[in-house]
């Protein structure tokens, strides 16, 4: 299952704000975000670079237009995720399968994390730890987001600087912990409620 989206900005600006997913390992590269489990890959791509790339003729309302494409592909054991003896081509032109491989790529998209922005609020704390964990946050949110950060500590193991693995788990553990504080949430940001919006319209249109 598959939609492309013409969006505001570029495709790739918003790869950051797509972050963890359970159960997945989240790989990014330059014009492409991976998620992939053995079972299923989830991806978003630019479009446009993908079809020049391969030599596509490509619509000409995407002309001068940024258009990310998001995918859901099953991968293998097909009938054990789905519950049939067997899926075909034929299947796919059942509407009530079809409705419910529609649900299944946008609660995909729903099950990973957003990333979002985070203000100062005093009215919520009831301990100094509390104070402490969103002092940290801001100064995270300095660097980056919570997917950024987490990034950046897996360079950081590549080049060696860790100890051992238990540093690294300790510190992305630390990390999510700090993310996931009761900060006063500005909500996600407004990439993120323009991809919302388009998945929900996918669903709601095909209904």
């Amino acid at each position: 299952m598959a939609q492309s989206f013409m969006v505001k900005q570029e495709s790739e600006a918003y790869f950051a704000y797509l972050g963890h997913c359970n159960h997945y390992s989240r790989l990014q590269q330059p014009h492409t975000l991976y998620y992939q489990n053995g079972q299923r890959v989830k991806l978003f791509y630019n479009k446009v670079e993908e079809g020049k790339r391969a030599g596509y003729q490509l619509p000409n309302v995407w002309e001068g237009k940024n258009v990310l494409r998001y995918e859901l592909r099953y991968v293998r054991n097909l009938t054990k995720q789905f519950n049939r003896s067997e899926v075909t081509l034929e299947t796919l032109t059942d509407e009530a399968f079809y409705m419910g491989l529609i649900d299944r790529w946008a609660g995909g998209y729903a099950n990973i994390k957003k990333q979002q922005s985070y203000n100062l609020d005093l009215s919520i704390m009831k301990s100094t730890k509390d104070f402490d964990k969103q002092i940290y946050l801001r100064g995270l949110l300095s660097v980056g987001n919570e997917q950024q950060i987490l990034d950046m500590i897996e360079q950081a193991k590549r080049e060696g600087v860790f100890e051992n693995k238990m540093q690294v788990k300790r510190l992305k553990d630390k990390v999510r912990e700090v993310f996931n504080c009761p900060a006063d949430c500005n909500g996600n940001a407004e990439l993120v409620a323009e991809l919302d919006q388009k998945v929900k319209q996918v669903q709601r249109f095909y209904r």
